[in-house]
Parts: C-alpha cells; structure tokens; sequence
C-alpha cells in the first residue's frame, strides 16, 4: 500500500517545491531518526514556516548566473572590468554590457551594408 512514508512521489514534490520556492533551510542536514520522511518533514515544517518570506532566486542574488556570464565572456575574450554596485549583480551588469556591445556590432553591420 501506498503512503506519504513510501511514496517516491510524494517526497520528490516537496523536495521540488521547497528547491523551486528557494526555501533550502527547510532541508533537513542529517538523515530522519523518527521514522519520518522527508516529504511528511518538509511537508509539516513548509507548513510551520509558511509566514515567513520566500526567498526567490533572481538574477540579482543568483551566483550561477553570474558565473554563467563571466564564462560566456571568457569564452568570446571579452574583457570584464573590475565592478561593485549595489543596485545591480555582476551577471546582471555583463548581461546588460553584452547587450550593449551586441547593439554596437549589428549597427556596424548595418553601416557596411549602407556604403
């Protein structure tokens, strides 16, 4: 017979849920001894927890999307500049330059056409 104890499924879609909400400090650091699951644990401690705010993965406090664009300027041999702000994260800034020089090369493009 299936359960909350045995399912497969039902321990993987809280685990996602939790992952998918960026609520990591409800996964537990050591395995169960009560006998619990880890759907049943997530499942009771989300609903423990359920006023407090979510954190939500953004380009702003992602540290893989800036480490996916420092890699795709390496890759082209682009140039990063050394850069703080506050406002904006450094995937945000290199996202927002590799815009720009996009933008400058389609309208050199352009400009070669014209002549």
């Amino acid at each position: 017979m299936i359960n909350k104890k045995n399912s497969i499924l039902f321990n993987q879609e809280w685990i996602n849920k939790v992952i998918e909400e960026g609520r990591m400090d409800l996964l537990p650091y050591k395995k169960l001894e009560d006998g619990t699951s880890i759907g049943e644990f997530l499942e009771a401690e989300y609903r423990k927890k359920r006023e407090y705010p979510k954190a939500k993965v953004t380009s702003k406090n992602s540290l893989l999307y800036d480490k996916e664009w420092t890699l795709k300027f390496k890759e082209e041999h682009i140039q990063i500049l050394k850069y703080t702000s506050d406002k904006y994260s450094l995937g945000e800034h290199l996202a927002d330059k590799y815009f720009r020089l996009q933008m400058i090369k389609n309208y050199k493009k352009t400009l070669k056409k014209c002549k």
